[in-house]
C-alpha cells in the first residue's frame, strides 16, 4: 500500500496533465460534494414537510420529468462533449458557434414537444394516481431540464468546470430550500403542487444565470465569425448517445416508476429516499467523470494513448477507497440517514444496502461508459446500455409485484452490475485499457505496463 501511494505521488509530480486533472477533479469535487449535500437536504426537507404521500406524488412526478427531458437532449449532452474540444483544438470557431446556438434550440424545442406529449399520455394512464395540475408542472419542468443540463455540458466541455455546475447543483438547492421553507412557514402547508411550481421557478432561474455565464466564457474569437452548422452531423454522432443516456437514466429511474405505476406514489416516494441516500456512493466518481470527460476526447483526438490509459487508472485508484468508506458508512449509519426523511421511510433501508452494492461496482470499474463513448465506440455502448435498461424494466417488472421496494433494488442493482461489467470487458478488449481498481494490488502486473 505505501508503495502504491509513493508511485502515485511520483507520476503526479511528474506529470502536468495529471496534476492539472487532479486540480480540476478537486475544484469538481468540492461543488459536487457541496452539491450532493445540499441535494440531500433538500430532499429531506422537502419529505419531512411534505410527508410521504405528498413527497411520493412530488418524486414521481419529477422523475417522470427527469426520465423525458433526458430524451428532449437528443444525446447532445455527450455529443457536444466531443465536438466542442475538438472545435476548441483546430480553431473552428464558427462551428464551434453554431453548435452552441443550434444545440440549444433543438434541445429545447424537443422539449417543448415531448413534455405536451407525455402530458396528455400521462393525463390518460395516470388518471386517479396523479392530479392533472400536478402533472402540468411536471410536463412543464421538461424543458427546462434539458436546456439545463445542455448548458451545464457546453460549459464542462470549454473546462470551466465550477461555472458549469456550481448553479444547478448549488444555488438551485439554496433557492429551492428557501423557497420551500417560506411558504411552509408562512402558508403552513406545503403540497406536491406548490413544490414542482418552486422546481419550475428555480430551474428557469438558473437557466437565465448559465445563459449570461456562458455569454462570457466563450472564446473571444467566437464572437466575430457567422456560425457554421453541421447538423447532420452532430445528430448523426449524438443520437445513438441518446440511446446510452436515455438507458443511463432507465437504470437510474426506472425503480421509481415502475414502483408508481404497479404499487403507488407514496411507495415510489419512500423508495426515493433510498435511491437518493444510494447516491452518495457513487458521487466521487460522478465529480471525477466531469472533470475528465472532456481530456477524454481530447487526448484521444490528439492520440495521446498511453497518457489517456495513464490518467485513468490513477484517477480510479485514488476514488476507490473514500467511495469503499461509504459504503460502510451507509452500511452502518443507513436507519439513521433514512430516519431524517421521517419514520416511515427506514422501512428502505435494505433497498439502500442493496443499491449501494451495486453502485459500488461504479467506482470499481472508472468510467468506462464515457471511455466507450467518446473514443468512436458509442454504438456498442449504446447496445450495452439498452440491453440494461431492458432488462431493467423486465425484472422490476417481475421482482416489484412480489417484493416491493426490495424487488426494486435487486433489479436495479443487477443491472447496473451487468452494464458495467460489460463495458469494462468493452474497454479492455477495445481500447486495451484496464481500467479495473484492485490492479494497483500487483505492483508487478503495473510495473510491467
Amino acid at each position: 500500500m505505501k508503495s502504491f501511494w509513493g508511485n502515485l505521488k511520483k507520476r503526479i509530480q511528474k506529470s502536468d496533465l495529471l496534476s492539472l486533472t487532479l486540480l480540476g477533479a478537486g475544484f469538481a469535487f468540492i461543488i459536487q460534494t457541496l452539491g450532493v449535500a445540499l441535494k440531500y437536504i433538500a430532499q429531506v426537507l422537502l419529505a419531512r414537510w411534505l410527508g410521504p404521500t405528498e413527497y411520493g406524488i412530488y418524486s414521481y412526478i419529477f422523475t417522470w420529468a427527469n426520465v423525458i427531458a433526458t430524451f428532449a437532449t437528443l444525446g447532445l449532452t455527450i455529443g457536444i462533449i466531443k465536438f466542442i474540444p475538438e472545435y476548441v483544438v483546430h480553431k473552428k470557431w464558427c462551428f464551434l458557434k453554431g453548435i452552441i446556438s443550434q444545440a440549444r434550440l433543438l434541445v429545447f424545442g424537443s422539449g417543448i414537444a415531448l413534455g405536451a406529449g407525455s402530458y396528455f399520455a400521462l393525463l390518460y394512464t395516470q388518471s386517479g394516481k396523479v392530479g392533472s395540475h400536478e402533472l402540468l408542472l411536471g410536463m412543464s419542468l421538461v424543458p427546462l431540464l434539458a436546456l439545463t443540463n445542455i448548458q451545464a455540458e457546453m460549459l464542462r466541455s470549454l473546462k470551466h468546470i465550477i461555472t458549469a455546475y456550481a448553479p444547478p447543483l448549488v444555488l438551485q438547492q439554496v433557492i429551492l430550500i428557501g423557497l420551500a421553507y417560506n411558504l411552509k412557514k408562512y402558508f403552513r402547508m406545503l403540497t406536491s403542487k406548490n413544490a414542482l411550481m418552486i422546481s419550475l421557478t428555480t430551474s428557469t432561474l438558473i437557466i437565465v444565470i448559465q445563459h449570461l455565464i456562458l455569454h462570457t466564457k466563450l472564446p473571444p474569437k467566437i464572437k466575430s465569425v457567422k456560425p457554421c452548422y453541421e447538423t447532420h452531423k452532430w445528430l448523426r454522432t449524438s443520437l445513438p448517445l441518446l440511446v446510452t443516456i436515455t438507458s443511463s437514466a432507465v437504470l437510474n429511474q426506472a425503480d421509481i416508476v415502475m414502483l408508481g405505476l404497479l404499487i403507488g406514489p407514496k411507495e415510489a416516494g419512500v423508495y426515493t429516499a433510498a435511491t437518493k441516500t444510494a447516491t452518495l456512493v457513487s458521487f466521487l466518481l460522478a465529480a471525477t467523470n466531469k472533470i475528465i470527460a472532456p481530456t477524454i476526447s481530447e487526448l484521444y483526438t490528439q492520440k495521446r494513448y498511453s497518457h489517456l490509459a495513464n490518467l485513468i487508472r490513477s484517477i480510479n485508484r485514488l476514488i476507490f477507497w473514500p467511495t469503499l468508506a461509504t459504503v460502510i458508512i451507509l452500511v452502518l449509519g443507513g436507519p439513521f440517514l433514512l430516519k431524517l426523511f421521517g419514520e416511515e421511510f427506514t422501512i428502505a433501508y435494505y433497498p439502500l444496502i442493496i443499491l449501494a452494492m451495486g453502485q459500488l461496482i461504479n467506482a470499481v470499474v472508472g468510467p468506462v461508459g464515457y471511455l466507450i463513448s467518446l473514443t468512436g465506440y458509442q454504438n456498442i455502448s449504446a447496445l450495452v446500455l439498452g440491453f440494461s435498461a431492458l432488462l431493467n424494466i423486465i425484472l422490476n417488472a417481475i421482482l416489484i409485484p412480489y417484493f416491493g421496494l426490495i424487488g426494486a433494488a435487486i433489479a436495479t442493482a443487477s443491472s447496473i452490475i451487468f452494464w458495467n461489467i460489460a463495458l469494462y470487458l468493452a474497454v479492455k478488449r477495445l481500447l486495451n485499457m484496464d481500467t479495473f481498481a484492485f490492479n494497483f494490488l500487483n505492483s508487478k502486473r503495473n510495473r510491467n505496463r
